[in-house]
């Protein structure tokens, strides 16, 4: 480059007011805030959750095994499918840890409350009719946020002694 070196300050100045940004001291306007999925919104969400986790407490079942497999901008040790077995409410061996906050139908429930506590942008869930567990879950907070949406499937579902 000839001439005259750019002051450090100048050139990132210049660059800002390139690429639209305020220049030094301003005050950047707030983003918009991401909407509420219209179920939350309604409150038939949480009415939907209620009637799924009461139909579960009904089967009385606390022993069952289950393939989780999260859906997710994540590796394939995140995404691989994993059967899980619950023995009297509790997990039974060791849990990956990628999804071990959703290895027991009671922690997929508590996952939906606080999507819907938190005011999720979007929420998208199927319930099993018969027992109320989750079978699918598709969760994106905010959608100005990129890749931090989770999907969650639950299938091969069978109870066990």
């Amino acid at each position: 480059m000839t001439g005259s070196p750019v002051r450090p300050a100048l050139a990132v100045a210049l660059c800002a007011l390139a690429i639209g940004a305020a220049p030094a001291g301003a005050q950047a306007p707030d983003p918009e805030p991401s909407p509420v999925d219209p179920a939350i919104a309604d409150g038939s969400a949480a009415k939907a959750l209620a009637a799924a986790e009461k139909r579960w407490a009904a089967t009385k079942l606390r022993s069952y095994r289950m393939r989780v497999r999260l859906q997710c901008f994540c590796g394939p040790q995140t995404t691989s499918p994993r059967t899980i077995t619950v023995r009297r409410a509790r997990t039974v061996g060791k849990v990956h840890e990628a999804v071990r906050a959703y290895a027991t139908v009671p922690r997929l429930f508590a996952y939906l409350r606080k999507a819907i506590r938190r005011r999720a942008a979007v929420l998208d869930v199927s319930y099993a009719k018969a027992t109320g567990r989750p079978t699918s879950i598709y969760v994106d907070q905010s959608l100005m946020i990129a890749d931090e949406e989770l999907g969650i499937r639950i299938d091969r579902f069978r109870k066990t002694r």
